[in-house]
């Protein structure tokens, strides 16, 4: 406690000590430190806000206001989003999502709940299209990419006295925005839009949907012509190559692993035509008769003379025959054959492979690859391929030396495992630690610069004790002292006894900072 009490005594002199403009100096920087460290403090101790809902309309956001106004949540508006403590984000919307039903300024059936009973049925439909239009806007807003919707229907009229059924299809115009970073809905996005409304509205047919994106772009522009005949879109392509490339490593690794563990690695690469390929193929077999004419024609002239008895024809008695024929005999034949034509067309689906490129790469550090063992690789892998040397399929099998290898992957997952969990930590001391440094320069440079105040005041002291006490040389007199030899020796001893007299505040301050120099 003493030294405490003498270190603080040695300040408070060496602040008197100080001029107007050091101590000015000094306590503006003092001042400015803690203010810094306050504001510091205050900020860190402020709750961190985060999003509670987004992008809400008016009426929605007003609703959700009211809430966190009668639950007395701290909450801020920022624009287009809703903040809360980040600590409430998960309980509060739960209980926002349980009491308000967000309609995004779109009215669905539920425009009938107040309805009236005199309504006429025009009334009634066209309160229907409203609130179908309702109900399609929020299934539409449902989806992640887009932030607004509009649609227009276009509805047959229905007569119940109509003796011949309407034949007006339907249509369907909506309009969507699309959220900032979104340029474009991606065709299979297009097309589940335009199935959802095909479903929702009846007799509305598909080539009836009209989708414009971010205002002037038409999105089922050619959506459906043609597909069938021009083959796959090249983002389906791509994606039907990409499966089919996953679908072979998988084969290949789930026969392999078992074997070689982690220390294998596989590279699929799979050549796919998507031309639509159409052939017509005429085969003409033996003919078969179907129909036949025949014709068979004898003419015979004949000269006869016949007696008989004219009593009765069942007892007519020929006394005898004599004749002189003439044959002539014509044959005709006419025969239908049916040759069957037999018509064979041939459809190509598009994606048929066309060859199949396979790249083995092991870890020696598993074990050395021999030409036996290569062979059997390759005919592992192309068992699980589905190996087509007409086709061209090709297979590679190489071995390597990893650089890393299984421990040392694992190793880095650990090391990364650890960076993760200790990340979470360490930002919550972050602040702390940066509030610590902060504190620590600041009064490291008010020491420093103390000290060059405290030495620089030292240094003026001990230049007005010389100026005081020493005089030069060509202007000295010295003054005779009695009993004594005079020398310049004496003389300074005199003339310092003098000045200790005269102003011993000085002198004692002098050597106090010499007793504090050697304690050093």
């Amino acid at each position: 406690m003493g030294k405490l009490q003498d270190i603080f005594i040695r300040l408070l002199e060496r602040w008197k000590m100080l001029s107007k403009g050091k101590k000015i100096a000094i306590s503006s920087l003092v001042i400015g430190t803690i203010t810094i460290l306050i504001y510091i403090g205050i900020s860190a101790s402020k709750p961190k806000y985060s999003v509670l809902f987004s992008d809400l309309d008016p009426k929605d956001s007003g609703n959700v206001v009211e809430i966190l106004k009668e639950k007395k949540v701290n909450y801020k508006v920022q624009g287009s989003s809703i903040l809360v403590p980040e600590a409430q984000v998960a309980p509060l919307k739960m209980e926002v999502l349980s009491k308000v039903e967000f309609t995004g300024n779109s009215k669905g059936f539920e425009i009938f709940n107040n309805d009236s009973m005199v309504s006429t049925d025009f009334e009634n439909q066209i309160k229907y299209q409203k609130a179908l239009q309702g109900e399609i806007e929020r299934m539409i807003k449902a989806f992640e990419e887009v932030k607004e919707s509009k649609v227009i229907l276009k509805l047959p009229e229905k007569d119940a006295f109509a003796i011949k059924q309407n034949t007006n299809k339907a249509s369907a115009a909506v309009s969507i925005k699309l959220k900032p970073g979104i340029k474009d809905l991606k065709t299979e996005q297009t097309k589940t839009i335009v199935s959802l409304l095909t479903g929702a509205v009846e007799n509305l047919q598909k080539e009836n949907v009209h989708i414009a994106v971010n205002g002037m772009k038409l999105a089922t522009s050619n959506l459906y012509e043609k597909e069938g005949e021009e083959g796959l879109l090249a983002s389906n392509q791509q994606d039907i190559k990409n499966a089919k490339e996953e679908t072979l490593k998988k084969n290949v690794l789930n026969v392999l692993n078992p074997i070689y563990g982690n220390g294998v690695n596989v590279a699929v690469n799979v050549d796919l035509n998507f031309d639509a390929i159409q052939t017509e193929t005429k085969d003409y077999k033996q003919g078969v008769v179907v129909s036949e004419h025949n014709i068979d024609t004898k003419d015979r002239n004949s000269n006869s003379n016949v007696t008989s008895s004219p009593v009765d024809n069942n007892m007519s008695n020929r006394a005898g025959n004599s004749a002189n024929d003439n044959t002539t005999e014509h044959k005709e034949s006419t025969k239908n054959y049916n040759v069957p034509e037999v018509v064979k067309k041939e459809i190509q689906a598009p994606g048929k492979v066309e060859k199949v490129s396979v790249s083995v790469a092991v870890d020696e550090a598993v074990g050395a690859l021999d030409d036996g063992s290569k062979e059997k690789i390759r005919s592992t892998v192309a068992s699980a391929i589905g190996f087509d040397e007409k086709r061209g399929d090709t297979i590679s099998v190489q071995g390597f030396d990893f650089k890393n290898n299984n421990k040392d992957i694992m190793d880095t997952a650990n090391e990364e495992l650890k960076k993760s969990e200790m990340q979470e930590k360490r930002n919550k001391i972050g602040m702390g630690i940066g509030v610590a440094i902060t504190g620590i320069i600041i009064l490291l440079g008010i020491f420093l610069v103390y000290r060059k105040f405290n030495k620089d005041q030292e240094e003026d002291l001990m230049d007005n004790l010389i100026e005081d006490s020493v005089m030069p040389k060509d202007t000295v007199s010295f003054e005779p002292i009695i009993f004594e030899k005079e020398n310049e020796k004496s003389h300074m001893e005199n003339e310092v006894k003098k000045y200790a007299q005269s102003k011993p505040d000085q002198v004692a301050e002098i050597v106090k900072s010499w007793i504090a120099e050697d304690e050093r």
